[in-house]
């Protein structure tokens, strides 16, 4: 069957609410994006936005496709389940087990619900999606906070991570380790000194799933850690 539309008045019908679709979801990612992006998580800014585009545009597709080629609205929903089975495995990918503790659960079930969000608005639901927005940043927002307050304060220590320059995949493992474990790690210097790559960094002791990337850091054979006083000397 031929994509074909009856006239240049159905195109601009059809053309206008789709780039304002995408407009929504190009927002909506790019909030919650935001929101991750400070807190240092993996899934950022940019990750957001393309996950709530892409499902938004998936859904557009959809529609379009039941409306002008398949011209059977239940076909619409078979793209749709392609979508949430697809996200399930991007949302496993940011999920890593270090230890006794899981961490990107909460990267994971937002990845799951920014999809959630595109699919509403590619559906034709905007203000869905701005209200889904709107309670996704208020769970990781304020409730975060919430969740700081009954664990209580971060108790500070500073540790310094040396690696031989002759070892470049031990280097870029640690600099991975050490941009991946979020907020509560505090990178006070990246060198090289002489024929060593050292890293110094402040951490947090008091919460077992803010130091739970010392397990992976540890892991590197090639890395030597040593504690640092807790000022600077």
């Amino acid at each position: 069957m031929n994509f074909s539309f009856e006239s240049t008045e159905e195109i601009a019908r059809t053309t206008v609410p789709i780039l304002l679709r995408l407009a929504v979801a190009f927002f909506c990612g790019a909030m919650v994006g935001l929101e991750r992006e400070i807190r240092g998580k993996t899934a950022g800014l940019r990750t957001n936005i393309l996950i709530c585009l892409g499902a938004a545009i998936y859904m557009t597709v959809s529609e379009l496709v039941a409306k002008y080629i398949a011209r059977t609205p239940a076909e619409s929903a078979r793209i749709a389940a392609g979508v949430v089975t697809g996200i399930g495995f991007l949302g496993a990918g940011a999920i890593l087990r270090s230890g006794v503790t899981v961490q990107g659960l909460t990267t994971a079930a937002s990845i799951w619900l920014v999809a959630g969000i595109g699919m509403a608005v590619g559906a034709g639901f905007p203000l869905l999606g701005f209200a889904a927005t709107v309670l996704t940043l208020a769970t990781l927002i304020l409730l975060g906070r919430l969740e700081e307050h009954i664990s209580g304060a971060c108790d500070f220590a500073r540790l310094e991570a040396t690696v031989a320059e002759a070892e470049p995949r031990a280097r870029i493992r640690l600099e991975a380790v050490l941009a991946s474990a979020g907020r509560h790690v505090r990178v006070e210097e990246f060198a090289t000194r002489g024929d060593k790559a050292v890293a110094r960094f402040s951490y947090c002791r008091t919460h077992a799933e803010h130091h739970a990337f010392l397990d992976t850091l540890l892991a590197i054979p090639e890395v030597r850690i040593q504690t640092l006083p807790a000022t600077a000397s």
